[in-house]
């Protein structure tokens, strides 16, 4: 595993793909500067929700085959990474999020996987530096969410 993280991606171009691939929305850099500007969490950030599997007896080689089995196995395709703690899977919407959770519960029991699942919306990251935007780990506060788009602000802030 590099840096600790596997990559995982059960597109087969066949079954819907529910998950979303992180690095093609998210503008970490920008961020801060928007945040200053606009006074709240870009709508891509509000969108985004991120799906856990804990696993229960942490990771080995038996389990990592299992879940890769599972993820062959589900009706749709997703896409994330894993480590010894934990697989992380990331969503553009809530309603991707949840039906692939309750896809990947089912399998975590169908395989024998001992882990459970939890989400979040967003990044802990943000909720940590803007622990005002967030009601909790699953919602947000909608004094602050606005429909703004970073990737807006960014093709501005690029042509300039």
């Amino acid at each position: 595993m590099s840096n600790g993280w596997t990559q995982f991606d059960s597109r087969d171009g066949v079954k819907p793909v529910l998950s979303a691939p992180v690095d093609d929305f998210c503008y970490y850099e920008d961020v801060p500067d928007f945040v200053s500007r606009f006074g709240s969490l870009p709508v891509e950030c509000q969108n985004c929700h991120k799906g856990l599997i804990f696993w229960d007896d942490g990771y080995s080689r038996t389990n990592a085959a299992k879940f890769r089995r599972m993820l062959a196995d589900l009706p749709f395709a997703v896409y994330g990474k894993y480590n010894s703690d934990v697989a992380v899977f990331y969503f553009d919407s809530r309603e991707n999020l949840l039906q692939a959770l309750d896809g990947i519960t089912i399998g975590l029991v169908k395989f024998g996987i001992p882990g459970r699942t939890q989400w979040r919306v967003s990044g802990r990251y943000w909720q940590d530096r803007y622990p005002y935007f967030f009601q909790s780990a699953k919602e947000l506060d909608r004094e602050y969410t606005k429909g703004i788009s970073i990737t807006k602000f960014y093709s501005e802030r690029e042509a300039v």
